[in-house]
């Protein structure tokens, strides 16, 4: 049997190495960045050095060096000349750059966002218990709808009757027209006991609810397993919803558990997966696969490509 794991394996690598680069802490002055006169004896501010910054790592970065058929160049300088009264413009405003390549899956995270993946990727969360997912109103803008990817049962949302496709609105008075799945999270998210007012649409609503939901410790079962009989035949079934740091560990567990019943078909349920820790879903790869096989690779801007094999 062989499981053709690239499709997941992509959008994992995609979103993780494109979102950890584009977060950023303390930051300097590009050396080689060319400022327009009017403004190049004048220092810039905070604001400015993150917005250059963002430009610069992205054109380090980005594999299609078309940049969307755009002047690449007049970007920057549009990015360094405006004035941000606040960080919130900055993100803003690197978001639009973003959006204007058309890529959805090169994303701008704040440090509280990549703060929020990097729990999801090493074990449970303090929330309501569920999991994100955005998409684009309108290709090439930055709107986007944060939807509920799943729901985990038994979870705070669950109790609430918050519903897999319901549409999140507003956290805890924050917008989430401009937010992606991960920055939405860090409203979604609190410390355990604390209330969440949370706007949500269902499909088919023409108005939005609001909950009061109390945030607790959720488990995020990554990975479940069960028994059951395709056509009178038995057949064993691995989900994966994401993968982490332990998903390999997990998957591993599961497998044992269901190779014990000697089942005569395997499957892989990656329905909902989410994506996730890269390294996490090729060694899950890597359980499931001969020795030699390829796994998936990634191809950099300059066509340097790194090959994943068991």
């Amino acid at each position: 049997m062989r499981i053709d794991l690239a499709p997941t394996l992509a959008r994992a690598a995609a979103s993780v190495v494109l979102a950890s680069s584009l977060c950023f802490g303390n930051m300097g002055q590009p050396e080689f960045l060319q400022l327009p006169a009017a403004i190049a004896s004048q220092p810039l501010t905070d604001e400015q050095k993150l917005a250059a910054e963002a430009w610069r790592v992205t054109d380090r970065e980005f594999v299609d060096r078309e940049f969307a058929g755009q002047d690449w160049f007049s970007v920057r300088q549009k990015m360094v000349k405006r004035k941000y009264d606040a960080r919130d413009l900055a993100y803003e405003e690197i978001r639009t750059m973003l959006a204007s390549l058309g890529d959805r899956y090169t994303r701008f995270l704040t440090p509280a966002a990549y703060d929020a993946v990097f729990a999801t990727a090493t074990g449970g969360v303090v929330g309501i218990g569920v999991e994100l997912q955005s998409e684009p109103v309108q290709d090439g803008m930055p709107q986007t709808r944060v939807l509920v990817n799943n729901v985990i049962p038994g979870g705070p949302a669950d109790k609430a009757g918050v519903k897999p496709g319901d549409e999140i609105v507003n956290a805890d008075g924050e917008d989430t027209s401009l937010l992606s799945a991960e920055e939405a999270s860090k409203y979604v998210r609190g410390a355990a006991g604390s209330k969440l007012r949370l706007t949500v649409r269902s499909a088919g609503e023409a108005e939005p609810r609001v909950l009061l939901i109390e945030r607790a410790e959720v488990k995020l079962a990554g990975v479940t397993r069960s028994s059951t009989s395709v056509d009178g035949t038995p057949a064993g079934v691995v989900s994966i919803r994401q993968f982490s740091t332990s998903t390999a560990d997990d998957v591993k567990a599961a497998l044992t558990d269901v190779l014990a019943k000697k089942p005569a078909v395997l499957v892989l349920d990656l329905r909902g997966n989410t994506g996730g820790y890269f390294t996490g879903g090729v060694d899950v790869a890597r359980l499931l696969l001969p020795k030699g096989s390829p796994i998936t690779y990634v191809t950099d801007n300059r066509r340097n490509v790194v090959t994943y094999e068991t």
